[in-house]
C-alpha cells in the first residue's frame, strides 16, 4: 500500500503495530501488509493505492463488477521478492528524487509500480507525445492537479468490423483512468496552471525495472530471480 501526501503543507502519522513515522508534503511512503493507521496532522488530501491483495477493499470499488471474470490479458500478481530487510515502512521524500536525467520518480513494492511525475507548469508539446501500449499490464492514470487529455486508440485487426474510433479523452483533477493491456495510449497535460499525474503500474513494470537507476528504490526490492 502506498499513501501519497498531495497538498503542500499537508502532515501525517503512519503507523503500524511495530513503528510510525511522521510523512510530510510531497512525500510517498509504502506501508507494509497488516494493521496500519493514517492520521492526518493538518487538513487536506491523501491519496491511498492498494493491489489487489485487499480483497475486502477490492470489492467496495465502483468498477469492481468489471472485473468480477478477473482480467486474463493482465499477468498474474505474484509477488516480487521480499525486500532484504523484511517488511517496514518506508518513506521517501519525492524533492529528493528530481533528477532531469531520469526518467519520472518510480518505486516498486512487491505487487505495484508507482510513477510519480513531477508538478509541471507548461501544457505538453502535442509533437513530442509518446503513444504506446503495454501487452500484460494494466495502468491507471491518475490525475491529481490540472487537466489532461488521454488520447486513446484501439489497435486494428483482421476484422475491420470491430474497428474503433479513437477517442480523445479530456479529464479534470482528481480522476483516474483505467489503461486495459494492448489499448495505444498517451496522455497530454493540457491548459494554464500546474499539473501534476501519477502512474500505477500492476504487476510491477519489468522493462523500467532492467534499466539501471530508474527504479528509485531498487535496491531495497529485489527482481524476481528469473529477470
Amino acid at each position: 500500500m502506498a499513501s501519497h501526501g498531495l497538498d503542500h503543507s499537508l502532515r501525517a502519522r503512519v503507523a503500524t503495530p511495530d513503528e510510525a513515522i511522521e510523512a510530510g508534503p510531497e512525500s510517498l511512503t509504502i506501508v507494509p501488509p497488516g494493521e496500519s493507521h493514517i492520521t492526518l496532522l493538518d487538513a487536506g488530501t491523501v491519496t491511498r493505492v492498494f493491489s489487489v491483495r485487499a480483497t475486502d477493499l477490492a470489492a467496495l470499488a465502483s468498477n469492481a463488477a468489471a472485473y468480477a471474470g478477473g482480467a486474463p490479458s493482465v499477468a498474474p500478481l505474484d509477488d516480487w521478492p521480499m525486500p532484504g530487510d523484511g517488511y517496514r515502512l518506508r518513506h521517501y521524500r519525492l524533492a529528493e528524487y528530481s533528477d532531469p536525467k531520469i526518467f519520472g520518480r518510480l518505486f516498486r513494492s512487491r505487487n505495484l509500480m508507482i510513477n510519480v511525475f513531477e508538478r509541471v507548469t507548461e501544457p505538453r508539446d502535442p509533437r513530442k507525445l509518446s503513444p504506446h501500449s503495454h501487452a500484460d499490464f494494466e495502468q491507471l492514470s491518475l490525475a491529481l492537479e490540472g487537466s489532461f487529455v488521454h488520447h486513446l486508440r484501439t489497435p486494428w485487426g483482421p476484422d475491420s468490423a470491430v474497428w474503433k474510433e479513437d477517442e480523445h479523452v479530456e479529464v479534470h483533477s482528481p480522476s483516474t483512468l483505467v489503461i486495459p493491456t494492448q489499448l495505444i495510449h498517451t496522455t497530454q497535460a493540457t491548459g494554464s496552471g500546474v499539473k501534476w499525474l501519477i502512474d500505477v503500474f500492476g504487476p510491477p513494470r519489468m522493462d523500467f525495472s532492467l534499466q539501471q537507476g530508474v527504479v528509485r528504490n531498487a535496491d531495497e526490492y529485489p527482481l524476481p530471480t528469473d529477470a
